[in-house]
């Protein structure tokens, strides 16, 4: 389903989705009316699940748009920046996909979310830095405007925690422990998950090879492994993911058999313990003390680069100017209003002034939108909470919908 209006000649789209319920309901005047309750494809990652591959030296825009390949979201329909960090070692083994991206935009401190048109929109965290123009101007005419400027929002310290990781040498990181029996002219499939031969702990691998028939994997004609070496009339090939792989293996031969013996050898990926750096704004701190945000950038191994992470959240949040929080809310009572209305997105760059919140032609972006209209009355409204720069701290605003007058967050 998609919601749009003609206006101006353009067609513009504000909505784009399925259809997950509709509910008739009987009226006193004998009329049905009907609830259709519509999701974006944020609904959808919510469902399925990733077995990813290992990634490695990833920008983070790229590695969305992988995702989203193991999404099947048509790559026709993705507006990607190419990202700021790249990760050494990145996989989602498992992990619902709409988590997986809140991962990936948390740690680039950047901005995803679904367009109107049904594009799947990734910011990284300069985009507002480089977006110098404003997409438009409202100067006096908001329906309602609010103003907050609150020390509590201020933060002079940043403290950025990563888990750094290492790959290891080559060994075996799986070993079939009971036999497989596989009938005369059949296939068998199954997966296995790595493990570090020096921890007996489970981890993600590299360089995961396919076993050599005869060699590491072997059909014998007992369970046991003795009698009958029957691997010449065996094929097996496995598919690789970051933390596991699936093995199929064929029996062509008219003997029922038994894999006795299957080695996976590969490079471990070790995870160690989470470490953390710290930046302070040493002035901010004299004028406001001590205000601590704590961050965690869960794909970030680098502790150099969270160094640098550190001290561009404690640049953005120790600025008091930086963290104003302004509440906008238009209606179509005119036609450039309204056309504004509905050309408008989240991560928009507007130009406001408001005298009567002495605020005079500042920028803001777009950090989220609520739209209400009533089809009795014709009225279009939208209220815009605008951020100087960045986004919260205490959440990353994915996407944001309105569904039966209520508005939830989508992940």
């Amino acid at each position: 389903i998609q919601v749009s209006r003609v206006t101006g000649g353009s067609t513009l789209e504000r909505f784009t989705g399925k259809i997950i319920s509709f509910t008739p309901e009987p009226t006193v005047a004998g009329q049905r009316e009907v609830t259709i309750v519509c999701t974006d494809e944020q609904e959808n990652f919510q469902r399925r699940e990733t077995r990813s591959t290992l990634y490695t030296n990833i920008y983070s825009g790229c590695l969305i748009g992988s995702i989203l390949d193991n999404a099947q979201f048509p790559s026709a329909s993705r507006a990607l920046d190419a990202g700021q960090d790249i990760y050494e070692y990145a996989h989602f083994d498992r992990r619902k996909i709409d988590e997986v991206l809140v991962d990936i935009i948390q740690t680039e401190y950047g901005n995803g979310f679904i367009r109107g048109d049904g594009y799947y929109v990734f910011h990284d965290r300069y985009y507002r830095s480089k977006t110098a123009t404003a997409a438009a101007s409202f100067n006096e005419g908001m329906l309602g405007i609010t103003f907050r400027r609150d020390a509590d929002d201020l933060r002079t310290e940043a403290r950025v925690s990563i888990s750094p990781k290492v790959i290891q040498s080559e060994g075996t990181i799986w070993t079939l422990q009971d036999p497989i029996a596989i009938s005369a002219s059949t296939t068998a499939s199954f997966f296995g998950n790595y493990v570090d031969p020096t921890t007996c702990q489970l981890c993600a691998a590299g360089g995961v090879a396919s076993p050599a028939i005869g060699t590491n994997i072997l059909l014998n004609s007992n369970a046991s492994g003795t009698g009958t070496n029957l691997s010449t009339n065996l094929s097996a090939c496995i598919t690789v993911f970051a933390e596991s792989f699936k093995a199929v293996a064929s029996n062509g031969g008219a003997t029922n058999g038994y894999i006795t013996t299957l080695n996976i050898t590969g490079c471990p990926i070790i995870s160690y313990e989470q470490i953390s750096r710290t930046a302070i704004d040493a002035t901010a701190c004299g004028l406001y003390g001590t205000r601590t945000l704590t961050y965690d950038a869960p794909l970030m191994s680098n502790a150099d680069k969270a160094q640098q992470f550190a001290q561009f959240l404690v640049t953005r949040y120790s600025n008091i100017a930086n963290i104003d929080k302004v509440t906008m809310t238009l209606v179509n009572d005119n036609a450039t209003h309204w056309e504004q209305i509905l050309r408008r997105e989240l991560d928009d760059r507007i130009a406001v002034t408001a005298s009567a919140v002495a605020i005079s032609g500042q920028d803001y972006f777009i950090g989220n939108l609520n739209e209400t209209y009533t089809a009795i009355t014709g009225e279009h409204e939208v209220t815009y909470t605008l951020e100087r720069f960045g986004i919260g701290d205490a959440f990353f605003l994915v996407d944001s919908d309105v569904v039966g007058g209520v508005r939830g967050l989508g992940y």
